[in-house]
């Protein structure tokens, strides 16, 4: 783990920090996130998902999840948990 958090450090910029709410769509009068709309009940759910679905331990995909940011949750992150869980 301290290889992959060396290598994100030397090769991603921090992103800002910020709320993520994918394009805040309304059904029902109500406000949906990217998490409730891809059938997460938030996105700690997702990320656990997505530590069982990678093969990580959910303590890495928390970490990672926490550098990246939000905004990454779909793209960049789990491109870097592939490439962790492949060896890279």
């Amino acid at each position: 783990m301290l290889r992959l958090l060396h290598y994100l450090s030397l090769s991603v910029s921090l992103p800002m920090v910020g709320y993520a709410m994918h394009s805040a769509s309304k059904t029902k009068g109500t406000m949906m996130s990217i998490y409730t709309e891809e059938g997460f009940a938030n996105r700690r759910e997702y990320l656990e998902d997505l530590a069982d679905q990678t093969g990580v331990e959910l303590e890495i995909v928390l970490t990672l999840a926490e550098l990246f940011g939000p905004s990454e949750d779909f793209d960049g992150l789990v491109t870097a948990l592939e490439d962790h869980a492949a060896g890279y």
